[in-house]
């Protein structure tokens, strides 16, 4: 007699063979484990495939950032276009930048050992040219279109490329500068001259002290005191040349010393400052005060030389930016920043933004002024405009960020208070009332504060709105 089942389900025989249990064994029995030695090589070798690629990558990840660097880019958007391109083929880097080196690494794993790349970045200077083909280059490697060795050919390109203009040609730039320096001031046709005349002297100046391996201090003490000396000598032919009676010393220095205010990396510096890179915002930074420092060194030494020559030293009145036209000042400003642009190697084709962009901050400074009557807020609302319109604009018109804004905020330098707050320091004149010394350079230096400060915001907030509708465009949908 059979037990009865219970339910759908039948309950196993224990007597019955398992059968997964003898196919396991039997496959155990019969299968070798050990891997052939002739295919054995071939996991290795994909794994130093692996590690050949990172190292390339590596290096030229490495060889961007240092381009970036040189050529004027702020820290924190060389640490960018690294970070991109590393991700786009296929490492993660880690990079670490100062103001005179870069440093790439790429963590070790179980197969291979750890990669890390150093290079010095020799000089620095102001070639945005340079610069905004390097940021094409990021954006076509990020975008898939270039693996790496057609990136490094392009590097290479890049790297060895000729400038737009010769050395005289930048010198003219300069020259063009101060002439629209004078007259966004409110000077005449022969403080016009003159102011052309004397920042061509500077301009050449500076580039034979530094084929003569002076250090930037003296750079800008020598420039700075050609400039005052100029200024000397348009006092001592005040009285004796009927044709330079009348001629504003103040207007001629001022030119001069805002050609070389505007080699200095302030907006970069401010940048990395603002974005977190404090080590290299310090040392940029840093540099700006030395320079800065050169400049009033040579100012002050050459009015010492002065006084002690008896030179009849004195201010005179200027209109200022008040008094100029708005068609003149837009004029003059534009052509500011178009020279600024020339300075730095932009090709013709590209110079149209930059001339825009120091209209831009004229009309906005002007505007503010005639409402507010303050230097300092007036000049800050026309630093975040330039900003702004910078960071909008930079990708359509294929142009670094820094260059746009460094050429922009050109029009809103204070050169003349400046001077005229270190020639105070060393005599007493009546010019309208006691000048102010302390106080003209205290507003000197709030206007370059407001210039940094007022960039990076205007920059910031409009990246800050692209990321968050890039974001808010990515999210899904319910």
């Amino acid at each position: 007699m059979t037990e009865p089942r219970t339910g759908s389900g039948t309950q196993p025989d224990p007597r019955r063979p398992n059968t997964t249990r003898l196919w396991r064994g039997v496959v155990h029995a019969v299968r070798d484990p050990q891997m052939p030695r002739h295919f054995s090589h071939i996991g290795d070798r994909d794994r130093a495939v692996e590690a050949i690629h990172a190292r390339r990558v590596v290096d030229l990840v490495l060889r961007i950032c240092e381009m970036g660097l040189a050529t004027g880019s702020p820290a924190s958007d060389v640490t960018g276009y690294g970070v991109r391109v590393a991700d786009a083929l296929g490492v993660t880097a880690n990079i670490d930048i100062t103001s005179t080196s870069v440093t790439v690494s790429q963590a070790g794993t179980d197969f291979e050992d750890p990669v890390t790349s150093v290079r010095i970045v020799q000089v620095r200077t102001q070639d945005y040219q340079r610069l905004a083909l390097l940021e094409q280059l990021v954006d076509d490697i990020v975008a898939g279109h270039l693996d790496v060795d057609p990136a490094r050919e392009r590097l290479a390109a890049i790297a060895h490329a000729s400038h737009a203009y010769r050395p005289w040609v930048q010198s003219i730039a300069m020259a063009v500068l101060g002439a629209a320096v004078v007259t966004s001031l409110g000077g005449g046709w022969r403080e016009v001259v003159a102011g052309f005349v004397v920042t061509a002297l500077v301009a050449g100046a500076v580039v034979v002290f530094g084929r003569l391996g002076w250090s930037l201090f003296f750079t800008q003490a020598g420039g700075s005191a050609i400039a005052t000396l100029a200024a000397l000598g348009l006092m001592v032919g005040n009285d004796g040349v009927p044709l330079l009676q009348g001629v504003s010393p103040s207007l001629v220095v001022a030119s001069g010393i805002v050609s070389l205010l505007t080699g200095l990396s302030l907006v970069a510096s401010s940048r990395d400052a603002l974005d977190g890179f404090h080590v290299t915002a310090a040392a940029g930074l840093l540099e700006v005060v030395v320079a800065t420092g050169g400049i009033v060194v040579g100012i002050m030494s050459a009015l010492w030389v002065g006084i002690v020559a008896g030179v009849p030293l004195y201010l005179t009145d200027v209109g200022g930016r008040v008094g100029v036209p708005l068609w003149l000042g837009l004029l003059a400003a534009g052509l500011m920043a178009l020279a600024i642009g020339v300075g730095a190697h932009v090709r013709p084709r590209g110079l149209l933004p930059f001339f825009g962009l120091g209209a831009l901050a004229w009309l906005v400074h002007a505007g503010a002024l005639a409402l507010f009557d303050e230097r300092i807020p007036a000049t800050a609302l026309a630093a975040i405009a330039v900003g702004a319109v910078a960071q909008l604009g930079h990708a359509r018109w294929r142009m670094p960020v820094v260059a746009l804004i460094t050429a922009g905020i050109i029009p809103l330098l204070p050169g003349l208070t400046l001077y005229r707050g270190l020639y105070g320091l060393l005599q007493d004149v009546e010019d309208g009332g006691r000048v102010a010394a302390p106080g003209m350079l205290l507003t000197a230096l709030m206007v370059g504060v407001a210039l940094a400060v007022g960039t990076s915001l205007g920059s910031q907030v409009v990246r800050g709105g692209r990321l968050a509708a890039w974001t808010t465009s990515r999210a899904p949908r319910s």
